[in-house]
């Protein structure tokens, strides 16, 4: 399929879970970050706030402030009028706001600012993926500008309320390949190893 026939299918299949589904698939997938994390020395972890359409965060956020007091979280703001997402550390205290697109963000010129070459991992989010690590994400192109500015050791993790698909017919040049994937049954890898 192309990705506009999977953006309108995994759109209308998220619908279609029950009410509290994705909660429940949500703590499945943070067991399995759990483990991921646990294998590296992951020091600053991108993770986006997530839209009610979306693997919900809020309890993975929750588990790495509890568990690995050692990383630091950095979540992604969208500056108005620009095709470029912001970065800011999430502290305890950081105020958010709601964007126009109904997802939580810092302020980027309150929010302490992070570079994305200081980043070890992002959490992405994503509409669906295939068995070979390519995804398809909303349309906007913000994340793939993104994940390319990052240094080449840091990891590019999927959340994803579906397992793979088979393949995506029109991958681009421009698009990113993930490193994993992570659903409720799984940890989906392509990459072979890391340097931490």
């Amino acid at each position: 399929m192309r990705k506009s026939e999977i953006r309108t299918l995994y759109k209308w299949k998220r619908r279609q879970l029950a009410a509290g589904e994705a909660g429940v698939i949500s703590l499945r997938i943070c067991g399995h970050v759990r483990a991921l994390l646990a294998g590296t020395q992951v020091r600053v972890l991108h993770v986006f706030l997530s839209a009610p359409y979306e693997v919900p965060t809020g309890p993975l956020i929750e588990m790495v402030r509890r568990e690995f007091p050692g990383v630091r979280l950095a979540v992604p703001a969208v500056s108005p009028g620009s095709p470029e997402l912001l970065h800011c550390y999430l502290e305890a205290g950081t105020p958010l706001r709601i964007s126009r697109w109904g997802v939580p963000e810092p302020d980027p010129l309150t929010a302490v600012p992070v570079s994305p070459a200081s980043i070890d991992a992002v959490l992405v989010p994503l509409l669906a993926f295939d068995v070979n690590g390519n995804r398809v994400g909303y349309g906007g192109g913000f994340y793939d500008r993104f994940l390319a500015q990052l240094r080449p050791d840091a990891l590019k993790i999927g959340l994803s309320l579906f397992e793979a698909i088979e393949g995506i017919e029109d991958v681009d040049l421009h698009d990113v390949r993930l490193d994993y994937c992570i659903t409720a049954e799984k940890i989906w890898q392509w990459r072979e190893a890391h340097n931490y």
